[in-house]
């Protein structure tokens, strides 16, 4: 009887060594199976905002948007290129008008400068119009100036044109102001383009004229700059 157990007891012994070996699951920490699901996720894409390009300027004007007689930089137009940051083409001409030729600076007219400018790529264009077209033909006038807004919308089809009132100074302005104003109003909008008439400004403030009561002194440029701001606001332009 002896021999049957201990070979009974041999058997289970083997048997149970052949059985496959039992192994544990491991236990993740806490800190292990929280952090996974972000430990996964991408990081999001960010898109840089892009940088605003400064607008391109021409200006086509006389001495009153050249700053006759004030230091460089100090005329309402450069005044307003540098607070709003536009690549400001200057081409105002002393003297100059749609018909008449201006001084040294450029010698020629307002079509003249439109033709000497056709190389440029303006978003928009300033052009105004001029007391030194005093004492010419009403009927010439208009023809000039409605092909000189002709040429610059075929030299320059996407810009944006605005066109100004005549620049007075602290007198009454005479009638031909008015008609300037008038065949100016006419040209720009048939061109696509709009008119700003920013009124006069200066009219009665001859603190704010140089001494031929026609260009504005420094102070002056600050009163038509902000006019002339104020008026394209209104308008709704923004350059």
């Amino acid at each position: 009887m002896l021999v049957v157990v201990v070979c009974a007891s041999l058997a289970v012994v083997v048997a149970a060594s052949l059985l496959p070996k039992a192994h544990s699951a491991p236990v993740a920490s806490a800190s292990t199976s929280s952090s996974t699901p972000s430990a996964q996720a991408s990081a999001p894409t960010v898109t840089p905002t892009p940088t605003p390009t400064a607008p391109t300027v021409l200006a086509i004007g006389d001495s009153v948007m050249k700053g006759y007689g004030v230091p460089t930089g100090h005329s309402w137009l450069e005044l307003i290129a540098a607070q709003k940051g536009w690549v400001l083409l200057d081409q105002a001409c002393n003297g100059a008008g749609f018909i008449r030729v201006g001084a040294a600076d450029c010698r020629t007219n307002f079509p003249g400068v439109i033709s000497h400018a056709a190389s440029l790529s303006p978003n928009f264009v300033v052009i105004s119009g001029s007391a030194n077209d005093f004492g010419t033909n009403n009927a010439q006038l208009k023809q000039v100036t409605d092909k000189a807004f002709a040429s610059l919308r075929a030299e320059f089809p996407t810009a944006h044109i605005v066109a100004l009132r005549v620049a007075w100074g602290d007198r009454t302005p005479p009638g031909k102001v008015a008609i300037i104003d008038a065949q100016v109003r006419a040209a720009v909008a048939s061109v696509h383009g709009d008119f700003v008439d920013f009124g006069t400004p200066l009219r009665g403030h001859p603190g704010l004229m140089q001494a031929d009561h026609l260009h504005p002194n420094a102070a002056g440029q600050l009163v038509l700059k902000s006019a002339i701001e104020s008026a394209m606001a209104h308008a709704g332009i923004v350059i």
